[in-house]
């Protein structure tokens, strides 16, 4: 497991920048699921912030939670071997099953797409094989968050 310290929001996205480009140069075979859990506000949100930034992509607003999913397409970016990149909020979700109404078994399918999952406890008693996880926790400052990678 890797800890990881951040001190302001802005160290968040960067985290989430820096993830996005090692998956990217690292991830042709593998999975590309990233589960993110953590308490209300504890930077899940700002995390893919920073990852959807590495692709050009500003993501305005807040996370999906009363769409349950969005879809980035990478079509024009000019990214190898990904095509997509699908966020789902799954904190309105009871089950698996719930999710497969927004069509997650499909994008969990998707070998040309990262999949970035908020609330990934609604969904799985055991963390997916394959997936990155990361835990989101306070710290003792009032803007610190501790990532936890695993």
């Amino acid at each position: 497991m890797i800890r990881i310290v951040s001190s302001s929001s802005s160290t968040t996205r960067r985290i989430g920048y820096c993830v996005a480009r090692y998956m990217v140069r690292s991830s042709r075979k593998t999975k590309r699921v990233i589960l993110l859990s953590g308490d209300l506000g504890g930077g899940k949100t700002t995390f893919v912030k920073g990852f959807l930034h590495f692709f050009d992509i500003a993501a305005r607003g807040a996370s999906p939670t009363f769409v349950l999913a969005k879809r980035y397409s990478l079509f024009e970016k000019n990214v190898r071997h990904i095509d997509s990149i699908y966020h789902i909020d799954a904190y309105r979700l009871r089950s698996f099953a719930d999710a497969s109404l927004v069509g997650l078994p499909a994008m969990l399918a998707d070998e040309r797409a990262f999949v970035l999952i908020e609330w990934p406890q609604r969904l799985w008693k055991k963390k997916p094989r394959h997936a990155l996880a990361v835990s989101f926790s306070y710290g003792k400052g009032r803007n610190e968050r501790i990532l936890s990678f695993s």
